[in-house]
């Protein structure tokens, strides 16, 4: 409990200070840092041959495709279909592995939209974060002491009912405490309920893809908390969601 602690206690400081004074650039850095590490916890998850191909392959990829979010270089996209293209033929035919390894690319970039989304505002972000990582808390620390009734037994056996409200009930309170710009309950209410199914919904897939695996942790780099995947596997889904939310209603 105590790395968890410290760990948490470093690396959120890091995130929020890249968010409000790195500029764009800053924080698209730290995210594509994340996005890396991410991407090559996924690949030894399920590919063992080949690692380092895929790895720089989907490093290109990935940083093209940050660019390209971050200064509208949409023409980068264009490389994307010819990375593909190139993983098919490092092993010819090894069709299923090349398919793993772009798909991985796609999952792990969902944290961009956090970059995309500081653009149209900052504070969002912040929101995003700040509630996600108290549904993530409230959950962990009521379902590991107090969680009797559970969810998932067969993806996930810590995951419970009592963990789940715990953060549900985190995310009420800091949303009713945080002064947001939302006059209006309803949206606040909104919000709340979509951060706790998108974050519950990213740790389940994130849980069933270690199950697949058979593996408990993606990595052991966040002491305490195990690998990158591990730690922002709801975040992948919070921001995405709220991204796309939020082109609608801000």
């Amino acid at each position: 409990m105590m790395y968890r602690i410290l760990s948490a206690a470093i690396g959120i400081p890091i995130l929020l200070l890249a968010l409000v004074f790195g500029g764009g650039i800053g924080f698209l850095s730290l995210i594509l840092v994340i996005i890396c590490v991410c991407y090559y916890e996924f690949l030894k998850l399920f590919l063992g041959r080949y690692i380092s191909y895929y790895f720089s392959l989907g490093v290109i990829t990935i940083v093209a495709l940050g660019f390209a979010v971050l200064y509208h270089l949409w023409t980068m996209l264009l490389f994307v279909p010819l990375i593909l293209l190139i993983m098919i033929l490092i092993d010819a035919g090894a069709y299923r592995q090349a398919f793993v390894a772009f798909l991985g690319i796609f999952y792990c970039s969902l944290l961009l939209h956090l970059v995309v989304l500081r653009g149209i505002e900052m504070e969002l972000v912040f929101v995003v974060l700040i509630s996600t990582w108290s549904f993530d808390i409230g959950a962990y620390l009521v379902g590991k002491y107090f969680g009797k009734h559970k969810i998932t037994p067969n993806i996930s056996p810590n995951k419970s009912y009592e963990g789940l409200l715990a953060g549900s009930l985190l995310v009420a309170i800091m949303l009713f405490l945080y002064p947001f710009g939302w006059t209006n309950p309803i949206i606040k209410v909104v919000f709340g309920v979509i951060i706790i199914t998108c974050a519950f919904s990213g740790d389940l897939l994130e849980s069933k893809l270690k199950r697949v695996a058979r593996v408990k942790d993606t990595g052991s780099i966040i002491p305490g908390h195990g690998g990158f995947l591990d730690r922002f596997d709801s975040l992948l889904f919070t921001g995405t969601i709220v991204f796309y939310l939020s082109r609608f209603f801000i």
